[in-house]
């Protein structure tokens, strides 16, 4: 049976069913009866031509200037839940897409389908020729060969509204930094994976306990000779890329007038023991870590910030996207302009990864970077269960 492209296919389908079944119950009991399928199912959709308008401003700065780009469909796949009849894009398209003129690309299905109009709301062709509103749920059905059975899918295109990598500063008080009750490590010192990190002297050693005050261990490091007299330290951890049973610590410290990181790993089954080891500075001056004064280390966008004030007392944040080689500045992050020169300073996350910043006790700001906002959506619906 050919697919529902027009109402006269439709009208046959019909007629082609009545007489079907006028002819077979005259049928003697030596004729084969052909069955007429009730298959009902949609198998495949792919978005076709979208577009996004993008808004400028012209080359003087006195106005606006919009212009549409093509967005790659094929970049925002459609996922079909069967179980629920849903469909719909896991990677949302991006802000300002024009959802209201979108070209299916192709439609695959056993049995005809219709589109439920935004009008009328009665079934109407789908055409793969035209563009269509999905600027709102539009409701497919699949029609069997039977001309009874149907199945209807609920599609959804989503879109972002607002910008991922924008970030906006925004002014606070130092009552709303109270509210967050962060717990800001005393200097020389840092909290991580539950275990509180701090230098003891006379002979130098970096001890490691339980939040708790128990279990106090004395770090080891590769070359026991880097143990040196640091201050200045702090540290921060967060999973590894490649291997979900191991934990990373980054540890920044001052040596003398040199800043340096050590990293460890830590593996959650216990097999396997890590000491400390030290990262190489490299070459480049430019991305080298920063030798800044009340330092905090931070786990953010995946990569570590670190901030703190340098000699001048000006507030410095740098990124490390490779995770403790290099830093520069983050790539949506910039500082609002007119900071106060500091004396004191601290740094913190809250819960939705907002950075907030306090200097002299007094001055704050709050960093929201959109997309680290957003709420992940699960991409796995199923776990078959152990045997």
């Amino acid at each position: 049976m050919s697919m529902l492209h027009t109402s006269k296919t439709l009208t046959f389908l019909l007629i082609t069913l009545t007489t079907g079944g006028l002819f077979t119950a005259c049928m003697n009991d030596d004729t084969t009866q052909t069955e007429v399928s009730n298959e009902c199912v949609l198998t495949g959709m792919k978005m076709g031509h979208i577009t996004r308008t993008l808004t400028t401003r012209t080359k003087d700065g006195k106005r606006d200037s919009t212009y549409n780009v093509k967005v790659t469909a094929t970049n925002y796949p459609l996922t079909i839940d069967q179980q629920h009849n849903f469909i719909y894009n896991v990677d949302s398209l991006p802000t300002h897409t024009n959802l209201k003129k979108v070209l299916v690309g192709s439609l695959t299905a056993i049995g005809g389908y219709t589109l439920k109009s935004l009008t009328t709301g009665k079934d109407t062709i789908l055409s793969l020729k035209d563009t269509l509103d999905f600027s709102q749920p539009r409701d497919i059905t699949i029609h069997g060969a039977d001309g009874v059975s149907k199945r209807t899918y609920r599609v959804e295109l989503r879109a972002h509204r607002e910008e991922g990598d924008s970030v906006v500063w925004t002014s606070r008080t130092a009552a709303e930094w109270a509210t967050q009750n962060f717990e800001i490590p005393a200097a020389g010192t840092f909290t991580a994976l539950g275990r509180t990190y701090a230098l003891e002297s006379s002979p130098w050693a970096l001890i490691s306990k339980l939040s708790d005050g128990s279990d106090v261990q004395v770090e080891a490091f590769d070359a026991p000779a880097e143990v040196q007299p640091f201050t200045n330290m702090t540290g921060a951890a967060q999973p590894t890329r490649t291997n979900s049973n191991l934990q990373e610590v980054l540890l920044y410290a001052h040596a003398g007038s040199n800043a340096v990181l050590y990293k460890r790993y830590i593996d959650a089954t216990g097999k396997y023991t890590f000491k400390w080891a030290y990262l190489p500075s490299i070459d480049n001056e430019k991305y080298k870590a920063p030798l800044l004064t009340q330092a905090r280390l931070l786990a953010f966008d995946d990569g570590y910030l670190l901030a703190g004030l340098d000699a001048a007392g000006k507030v410095v944040v740098k990124y490390s996207i490779d995770r403790g080689r290099t830093w520069k500045a983050h790539p949506s992050l910039r500082l609002p302009a007119g900071l106060p020169v500091g004396t004191t300073f601290e740094a913190a996350l809250d819960s939705r990864h907002n950075l907030w910043l306090r200097i002299n006790g007094t001055e704050v700001w709050r960093a929201h970077l959109n997309r680290l906002g957003w709420t992940s959506v699960p991409t796995i619906f199923y776990k078959a269960p152990k045997k």
